[in-house]
Parts: structure tokens; C-alpha cells; sequence
């Protein structure tokens, strides 16, 4: 009997494994990222934030139904933004999400992996290849800025920003009202990288 079928089928089962183990370590690694995250979001004073580095990233934005002008979103009045942020720290964009299409509220994760890319380098993948986050380092009198964009075609539409010093940010969830027309709230997620397991390291 002729087992080339049958090597043929072991060959393309074992690159799917190559491919599809490292995919799921990183998608097990994202969840324990978000559990360490969201067990320190408790307000105690350990969670303030001290000299070392840390992930930073936006959790979430809500902005209002209109414009900062009043305006619809949507020339054509009929879909909501897609908005999408950048980070700056010391005058530099050291972050720029995803863009998230017709929405008045946005989500990310710490955590994006590409099967694809995955695939391309044999299955060989670490999570730190996959976080996507601005690593940042604690600095007295330190601040980060927050834009906040509307991605369109021809050119991007900017909302507002804010700035917002170290002493106001600690490890975990961070809320923030700012007084921006357009904005409602945006929550960004700190991640003390000395206190997070071993993956973030």
C-alpha cells in the first residue's frame, strides 16, 4: 500500500501544531496579563506608581454621539467614528492603536498576535513580540500625552488630547473625565513590568 497520503497528512498536521501552539500560549499569556491587571486595580497605595517600567495602553474610549463642533462624525451623517489614540512621552509617539470602525465606544487589549506572522517564522514566537502597549519608564515631574483621533480617508480627524502626569497614574485601571467636546472618558491600563509574570519580561 502507498503511505505517501499518509505522510502527507502527518507532514501538514505537524506545521499546524508549529503554528497553532505558540498562537495559543500567547492567547493563554494575554488572559494571565489581564488577571495580574485587573487584581490590582484596587486603589491600595501599592498599586502607585515608582520608578521602573511599565506597559501603558488604552483600555477604552467613549466619546459623544457629535463632533466636538456639533457636527456629525460622518460627512455623510449616517456612521460613527473610528477612532483610534496615540501616546506620546518626551515629545515622542512611542504608541499608536488599532483603529476600531464605526464606534462611540472603543476597546484594545495589551495583546494582538497574527497567525500569519506567526506562520512565517516557523511558529517561533515569544509574547513580547505580541504586546502592544508604550513601555515606558517612571520620571519625577514625568507626564504622557493621550491623542485622540477619528481615522478617515483623506486626513484624520483630531479630537482632543490630554496630559496626564506620572503622579496621576497607578498600576491597573486609570479613568479619566477630561474636559474634552467630543469625549466623554478614556480608561488606560498600566502594567508595573517588575511585578508581572515572567511572559512580560
Amino acid at each position: 500500500m502507498d503511505a505517501t497520503p499518509n505522510k502527507l497528512t502527518t507532514s501538514i498536521l505537524w506545521k499546524l501544531t508549529l503554528i497553532l501552539i505558540p498562537a495559543l500560549v500567547v492567547a493563554l499569556s494575554a488572559v494571565v496579563v489581564e488577571r495580574v491587571i485587573v487584581s490590582n486595580s484596587d486603589g491600595n497605595s501599592a498599586n502607585q506608581i515608582r520608578e521602573g517600567e511599565y506597559y501603558l495602553y488604552p483600555l477604552s474610549v467613549e466619546l459623544e454621539g457629535k463632533k466636538p463642533n456639533g457636527s456629525p462624525w460622518d460627512s455623510l451623517g449616517n456612521s460613527a467614528p473610528d477612532p483610534f489614540v496615540t501616546i506620546e512621552w518626551k515629545g515622542e509617539e512611542v504608541y499608536k492603536s488599532s483603529t476600531k470602525n464605526d464606534t462611540l465606544l472603543a476597546h484594545w487589549s495589551i495583546a494582538e498576535f497574527n497567525l500569519a506572522k506567526i506562520a512565517v517564522a516557523g511558529g517561533k514566537t515569544s509574547v513580547d513580540d505580541h504586546i502592544k502597549a508604550a513601555r515606558i519608564s517612571f520620571s519625577q515631574g514625568g507626564s504622557i500625552t493621550v491623542k485622540i483621533w477619528d481615522d478617515d480617508i483623506t486626513m484624520n480627524d483630531f479630537i482632543g488630547e490630554i496630559q496626564i502626569p506620572f503622579t496621576d497614574l497607578a498600576i491597573g485601571e486609570n479613568t479619566f473625565s477630561p474636559t474634552l467636546p467630543g469625549v466623554t472618558k478614556i480608561t488606560l491600563r498600566l502594567v508595573d513590568i517588575r511585578t508581572a509574570p515572567d511572559l512580560l519580561q
